[in-house]
């Protein structure tokens, strides 16, 4: 994500210097990340699904499919997620515009 945000340097600069705001930079750098990290959480939670039911041998005092657990790791790693589409975004809104204008 980082790597992106700073491929896009030079834009963000335009945009910064035509009059774009901290939250239009943050929307454009944000747009459509999360969805995309959610459906792979989704598929992730179905592949834990499924190697939970194949190693309930070896799980302690935990259903296989316990619900809280799934809900935990899935919060913690969408979480984790956004913060790394955050940073960057965050990053984008301190452009400064000619320094972004001078880089190429």
């Amino acid at each position: 994500m980082a790597y992106s945000v700073a491929q896009r340097t030079r834009e963000m600069g335009i945009r910064i210097a035509l009059g774009a705001g901290t939250g239009q930079v943050v929307t454009l750098v944000l747009r459509g990340r999360p969805a995309a990290r959610a459906d792979r959480l989704l598929i992730g939670a179905l592949a834990g699904f499924g190697a939970g039911r194949l190693i309930a041998s070896l799980l302690y005092n935990v259903k296989a499919t316990d619900p809280i657990v799934f809900l935990v790791v899935s919060w913690f790693f969408l979480s984790v997620a956004l913060l790394a589409c955050w940073l960057p975004a965050r990053k984008a809104t301190q452009v400064d515009p000619i320094e972004a204008l001078r880089t190429e």
